[in-house]
């Protein structure tokens, strides 16, 4: 459970955004409501959740690595979809040491393990070691196809 100083600092900080307190359209107390009202929401579901919107909104999935961006310089490799607010969701994330085809394809097979399916399209960059994992993982059932943004 987040501690009531964590959701104090939060109100603190969009007071910060906005210069005063009047302007945050909200009181420290109506932060703490959110939360539980969304702790009752969720409740132990959070696993769930996940999978349920995999279910409906994971067709399409961004499959893409970031490297040397965070301080102890691993790849990290986020599993993201869009759902039908245009808004991202990111389904699932691994942290790797290397970005080579071991690496990728062990990603791959968790990703199925957990969600039981394959996505229809994974879109990524153009990074062989992820063409060579998503054959090998996804042979005949994913459409995979290139950013546009890191082919440009």
């Amino acid at each position: 459970m987040l501690q009531p100083q964590i959701l104090a600092r939060a109100h603190a900080f969009f007071k910060s955004l906005t210069d005063s307190y009047s302007e945050v359209g909200a009181t420290a107390k109506d932060f703490q409501n959110w939360m539980r009202d969304v702790k009752l929401f969720i409740g132990n579901r959070d696993a769930d959740m996940l999978i349920e919107n995999y279910d409906v909104f994971g067709d399409v999935i961004s499959f893409d690595a970031t490297y040397h961006t965070n301080k102890y310089g691993m790849v990290f490799v986020p599993f993201i979809g869009v759902d039908n607010h245009w808004k991202s969701i990111t389904f699932a994330a691994c942290l790797l040491n290397h970005e080579d085809i071991t690496n990728f394809t062990w990603a791959c097979e968790m990703f199925l393990k957990v969600f039981q399916r394959p996505p229809r399209c994974l879109i990524t960059d153009q990074c062989p070691a992820m063409k060579v994992a998503i054959a090998e993982t996804f042979p005949d059932y994913v459409v995979h196809r290139y950013c546009m943004w890191h082919i440009m």
